[in-house]
């Protein structure tokens, strides 16, 4: 989705999330450059969290082809990509730290521990989301299959490949 901006220049909507963020917290004090690392953050960090997700509960869908089935490992490395980020990040601000003045504003860099929460706290998220998809579809249709592990697995697999699929659309 593309919104116009007030400069009458297109601009993809997954771009206004950090600059809403920027924007709303600016007047209170807040630097816009560790607000948007933060929102940048948190949108890759719930992208990876599906994204692994995506990988691990996909077969249970049935739909892969056995050539990608035996590269799970290799799809498996692409969704923790933005964990990987988060690392090159880490070295990043510390050799800027090292270039720049004593005085210069340090760079955000979360903490691998605060990554790895936050992968947590999306996979809860992607669960709940599966939950709903779950309770939906029993709620429409009268012959839902029965409630199991299976099924729960198929509909996190569902729910976390649409979701993560349409971000990056």
């Amino acid at each position: 989705t593309y919104y116009v901006s007030q400069f009458g220049k297109y601009i993809p909507g997954k771009v206004w999330v950090p600059a809403m963020r920027i924007a709303m917290l600016r007047p209170h004090g807040a630097h816009p450059v560790p607000v948007g690392v933060t929102a940048v953050y948190e949108t890759l960090t719930s992208m990876a969290a599906g994204g692994l997700l995506a990988v691990l509960f996909l077969p249970t869908l049935g739909i892969l082809p056995p050539e990608i089935s035996k590269n799970a490992v290799l799809l498996f490395a692409v969704a923790a990509l933005p964990i990987g980020l988060g690392v090159l990040n880490k070295l990043v601000a510390r050799i800027a730290a090292k270039k720049r003045g004593p005085d210069a504003r340090p760079l955000p860099a979360p903490s691998i521990f605060l990554l790895a929460q936050g992968l947590l706290h999306g996979a809860c998220g992607y669960c709940l989301l599966a939950l709903s998809l779950s309770f939906t579809v029993r709620g429409l249709i009268s012959n839902a299959p029965e409630w199991s592990t299976e099924t729960f697995a198929v509909d996190l697999a569902a729910v976390s490949l649409s979701y993560v699929a349409g971000f990056v659309i």
